[in-house]
């Protein structure tokens, strides 16, 4: 590949995230992203109990 960076697998951890219909908020928690918006500034928790269903085991 030419123009890898680190950030492609995180691009493709989110597009299976997607593609396995895990809700939005929890997949972007996955990522360690923050969630924007009122959303964010009012949803604090932390989504682990459905992020550790999605780790393998």
């Amino acid at each position: 590949m030419k123009h890898f960076t680190i950030h492609e697998l995180r691009k493709t951890c989110r597009s299976r995230l997607s593609e396995l219909d895990v809700e939005a908020n929890v997949a972007e928690k996955c990522l360690n992203h923050a969630i924007k918006g009122v959303e964010g500034v009012y949803d604090r928790w932390g989504y682990f109990d459905k992020r550790k269903m999605l780790s393998p085991s």
